[in-house]
């Protein structure tokens, strides 16, 4: 088992002992559980390095012989990655949906 495999696997069990353990103390959940989900949004999207791309561009032009920065390589996160991140919380919002229409 990889050491990634391993590592989602932690996420999803400390994810689900806090939803769990917050919905007994009856804790207000939703702004915790939003406030990961933007976090881990804005963690998975901002992996391209356009801050050191626009100071790049920004510099004097007289500086000709700079080569441009490296790119980071966006496959060190692949969609199917950032996916599994976000799902706890995903679904924590569906799952609470749809249990408080039932009620």
């Amino acid at each position: 088992m990889s050491k990634r495999t391993i590592g989602y696997i932690v996420y999803y069990v400390l994810f689900a002992l806090f939803a769990i353990y917050g919905t007994v103390k009856h804790w207000p959940m939703q702004i915790f559980v939003a406030i990961i989900l933007l976090v881990e949004i804005l963690c998975c999207v901002g992996t391209d390095g356009t801050m050191s791309n626009l100071s790049y561009y920004t510099r004097s032009p007289t500086v000709a012989s700079e080569a441009p920065p490296p790119k980071r390589d966006i496959s060190s996160l692949p969609f199917v990655s950032s996916l599994l991140i976000l799902l706890p919380p995903i679904l924590y919002f569906v799952i609470y949906t749809v249990v408080w229409c039932l009620l």
